[in-house]
C-alpha cells in the first residue's frame, strides 16, 4: 500500500505522514485550555435537559447524515445563548 510523503510544517520540521507537528499538538493544547468548561460555553443544564428530551423523541436516535450510526450528540441550530429553539440530531 503506498504511503504518503511527509510534509513540510509551518514551523520549518518535516512531519511523517498521519502525524502532527509537536508544534500544532502544543497550539491545540493551549487553545482547548483556553476555551473554558462546557458551561463556561453556554451549555447549561437546561441545555443537556433539552438534548436528553430530543433524544428520547421517536426517530431522533440515529444520525442526521444518513450513515446509519447511533447518534451520539445533539447540535443546536441557534447559539446556546438563551432558550433552545430547534434543535438536530448530529
Amino acid at each position: 500500500m503506498p504511503v504518503r510523503a511527509p510534509r513540510i510544517c509551518s514551523c520549518g520540521k518535516v512531519v511523517p505522514s498521519g502525524q502532527r507537528c509537536a508544534c500544532q499538538v502544543a497550539k491545540a493544547k493551549a487553545y482547548d485550555a483556553s476555551r473554558g468548561t462546557a458551561a463556561q460555553r453556554g451549555y447549561s443544564s437546561s441545555w443537556r435537559k433539552a438534548s436528553a428530551a430530543f433524544f428520547a423523541l421517536p426517530g431522533n436516535e440515529r444520525c442526521a447524515c444518513g450513515c446509519g450510526r447511533i447518534a451520539n450528540m445533539v447540535d443546536h441550530i441557534r447559539a446556546p445563548k438563551g432558550e433552545v429553539v430547534s434543535l438536530m440530531v448530529v
